[in-house]
């Protein structure tokens, strides 16, 4: 439902229950400052809070409200709302016809309620413009759905860019594991041939200790690289897991 702030003089308090009321059949909330002030707030302040409030904002004009400093001060506040606040929307009404508006309003177009005709024909006018304002409210949570959507799409993406990491982490692992695997099957053969080769017998006796400490230590590491890197990639599948 749109709300619209209505800034008047005291003195037209009976034509503002009237728009009020119109307003209200017309699905359209209204307020004024005196609904959100309490004994010792700051006029300002409570007209602040209206305004940031609301969607539109909806200054009656007449002689009364002409002499008004408030009035003055509401309709300067709202205009700079509207500047930083693309859907925020000022629409002059005039209570009196014997009205001059105000230089900062006069290239603005008005509506002329002064009569009860003329209420009767701009109501309408007022109301459409009114509810054809884009809706502030929905427009932020458009504007959420969208943020959520891509942060939805971001994190997808660093899942699947992690989850190739860890199968890419798996891969190399297997590859280093055969390597290490053949390097010992290797220094394995080798050590064979050297201690059943006759030839090589008076020089076997001298190094056979050395070849089998190389074929320990070759074995001992490739059991040590194979547990460290199943390990690793463990402890990834598991944290992986528990997402």
């Amino acid at each position: 439902m749109p709300r619209v702030f209505i800034s008047s003089a005291v003195a037209d308090h009976g034509f503002v229950a009237r728009l009020r009321e119109h307003l209200k059949r017309s699905g359209i909330e209204t307020t004024t400052v005196t609904d959100s002030i309490a004994p010792g707030d700051a006029i300002s302040d409570a007209v602040t809070r209206g305004i940031d409030s609301a969607d539109a904002f909806v200054v009656v004009l007449s002689p009364r409200s002409e002499k008004s400093e408030w009035v003055a001060t509401e309709v300067a506040m709202a205009l700079a709302t509207e500047q930083h606040k693309g859907t925020f929307r000022v629409y002059p009404v005039l209570a009196d016809a014997d009205t001059d508006l105000p230089f900062f309003l006069r290239d603005r177009v008005y509506l002329d309620m002064s009569t009860v005709r003329r209420f009767s024909d701009a109501l309408p006018r007022l109301v459409e413009a009114i509810k054809a304002a884009p809706d502030t409210q929905q427009d932020t949570q458009e504007a959420l759905r969208r943020r959520l959507e891509a942060l939805e799409i971001q994190r997808a993406s660093l899942n699947a860019a992690e989850e190739h990491h860890r199968v890419s982490l798996i891969e190399r692992s297997k590859l280093l594991v055969a390597a290490l695997g053949s390097v010992t099957i290797v220094v394995g053969v080798i050590s064979g041939l050297l201690v059943f080769r006759g030839s090589w017998t008076e020089w076997l006796h001298k190094t056979e200790l050395v070849w089998a400490a190389l074929t320990i230590l070759a074995s001992m590491t490739t059991s040590l690289v194979t547990t460290f890197i199943l390990r690793r990639a463990s402890r990834e599948s598991e944290r992986e897991s528990t997402r």
